[in-house]
Order: C-alpha cells, then sequence, then structure tokens
C-alpha cells in the first residue's frame, strides 16, 4: 500500500516525501501521471485525483465507479482507463468522460478483453496490450491492427507484457513479468544491442523504465527494487529508496 508520495531531490540524491497522505482511501495507487498545466494526476482504486504540485493540496477527485486496475496520460490530457474489460477515456483539461473511438468500442476482440497496458509508438499510434495480445490503434486514420495482422510492425514477444519505454534512438524496450526485456530496434541494422544490461536483468520482473536529461535509465522491478543505469559509465546500480528516506 502506498501511504506517502516522494520526489528525488537530484541535487542531494535523496527521496523526500512531499505528500504525506496521498493515498486517503488506503487503496494501491495504480499510476501517477503529470498534465501539461503541471498537476499531478494519481490514479487509485475506483478514484482519480489531481493534485497542485507547488502547494502538494488536493485540487480534484472523480469517482469512477469501479475498480481501476491500469491507466495511462496520453499527449497529456487524455486518460485512458481500463476496469475489467471496459476501456474509458477521461479528459483531464475539462474534468470529464470523452467518447472511446468507434474502432476500438466496436472491436469484437479488444472491446470485450482485458487491457494491461498501453504505450505511446508514435505521436499518433498507440500500442494496447491485453490478453489477447498486442494491438496497434492509428489516432490518425482511425484503424486499429492485431499483432497477427498484416501491418503490424514488428514481431511481439512471446510473454506477458509489463511495461514498454522508447529511448533516444526510438527503440521500443518491452518488459515482461519474469523474462527481462526484448528491445524492438528502429532499424535493424544498428548494432545496439547491450548484451550487459540485458543480463543484469534476465529473469526479473521490470515494471517500468525512464531516461532522465542527460540518457540515463531507470528501471522498476517487482522484487528486486530500483535500478539507474549510467550511459556514461556503461554500469547499473541498485537504489536504495529506504536508506535515502530514513
Amino acid at each position: 500500500m502506498i501511504g506517502q508520495l516522494c520526489e528525488y531531490d537530484e541535487k542531494s540524491n535523496l527521496f523526500r516525501m512531499v505528500i504525506p497522505d496521498f493515498d486517503s482511501d488506503g487503496k494501491w495507487t495504480n499510476r501517477c501521471f503529470i498534465d501539461s498545466k503541471g498537476d499531478l494526476w494519481s490514479i487509485s482504486g475506483s478514484y482519480i485525483r489531481c493534485f497542485d504540485t507547488k502547494t502538494k493540496q488536493l485540487k480534484s477527485r472523480t469517482n469512477f465507479g469501479s475498480m481501476i486496475h491500469y491507466a495511462f496520460l496520453q499527449n497529456n490530457d487524455q486518460l485512458w482507463i481500463a476496469s475489467g474489460v471496459t476501456l474509458s477515456i477521461f479528459d483531464v483539461g475539462k474534468e470529464e468522460f470523452v467518447e472511446l473511438p468507434n474502432v476500438i468500442s466496436r472491436h469484437k476482440e479488444l472491446s470485450q478483453t482485458i487491457t494491461s497496458y498501453i504505450h505511446a509508438y508514435s505521436d499518433s499510434q498507440l500500442l494496447i496490450s491485453t490478453d489477447k495480445g498486442l494491438f496497434l490503434y492509428d489516432c490518425l486514420s482511425q484503424t486499429l491492427i492485431h499483432q497477427s495482422e498484416d501491418g503490424f510492425p514488428f514481431v511481439a514477444p512471446n510473454f506477458r507484457i509489463k511495461t514498454m519505454f522508447t529511448d533516444s534512438h526510438k527503440n521500443l524496450w518491452i518488459g515482461s513479468n519474469d523474462q527481462g526485456f526484448v528491445v524492438k530496434y528502429s532499424y535493424q541494422e544498428r548494432l545496439l544491442n547491450n548484451s550487459y544490461l540485458v543480463s543484469q536483468f534476465d529473469k526479473k520482473s521490470v515494471t517500468s523504465i525512464t531516461a532522465d536529461h542527460d540518457n540515463n535509465l531507470w528501471l522498476t522491478t517487482s522484487f528486486n527494487g530500483i535500478f539507474f543505469y549510467d550511459a556514461r559509465k556503461k554500469n547499473v546500480q541498485p537504489i536504495d529508496v529506504f536508506r535515502q528516506l530514513f
């Protein structure tokens, strides 16, 4: 259970608590996002909350009506919400729900399966991971392609997807529950295979990957904690969060 929200201070290399009562309902906080206005959105249980990042005060709270198991913020303004087999979109600017695209709501498979992860494959395309595989949704052309159909951009990995991340070279990193991760390179001829990094996370459940302004990687795992990959030194370091907090 997540009861507090901490912020990483790069200068002091410490995590500092900024919101002590972050999960007042006692539910597991699924996801957190920063919108285009700089507000923090937290999805916990059946609630969608908005916090002011300057004052750290709660600005609004919306009851979705059922348990939310996954959420994704697209282009800093549209919050995709998954609850069971139901997909919904919440406009964070207007703070109201908007209609789901027909190509998704009317799709025989996607409309009847559980969405577990969504990733922005490009500025106008979303990868939607479900119990029935990956789907590529194009927001401009309003098309939807399954991983088994012609036109899908790569061969989908043979494991349950836990997280996805696109690096500065446009390579797609796909993390699993217990099989490490694979990389789908944007250019097949590039020799970017980092065998050291892959070996460090073999059989680890990589749940999230993000890059900082220096192109270093921060990786979180289900059971092994947080890791920092130094892009310049080419090494991986574990982060002792509890030592820094207390």
